[in-house]
């Protein structure tokens, strides 16, 4: 038989407490790192007009570079993540 005195319920448990300065640093600190992670791909799309003028570049020919960017974005998280699985996240991140 099972003793079910000393089950926590976690949702409960978060619930009832009050967000805490500390969580809402950690919040916002992850807000800008997300910011600051799409930024790059976002601005890519907004400098590649002035790209083409100032390089004399094809648009046909920039079109596979600025994707590109965004290929080796997925296969980085398709390999990041098991990696990150095995050998811890804190590791991961560090290295790459």
């Amino acid at each position: 038989m099972t003793d079910t005195s000393h089950v926590l319920d976690v949702r409960a448990f978060l619930d009832s407490r009050p967000f805490t300065p500390y969580q809402w640093l950690i919040f916002a600190l992850c807000a800008l790192i997300l910011a600051a992670d799409g930024y790059d791909t976002a601005a890519m799309g907004f400098i590649a007009p002035s790209l083409v003028h100032e390089w004399g570049v094809a648009r046909s020919s920039l079109g596979p570079v600025l994707g590109a960017a965004l290929v080796g974005l997925g296969i980085g998280a398709l390999i990041a993540g098991p990696i990150a699985d095995r050998c811890g996240r804190k590791i991961v991140l560090l290295c790459l």
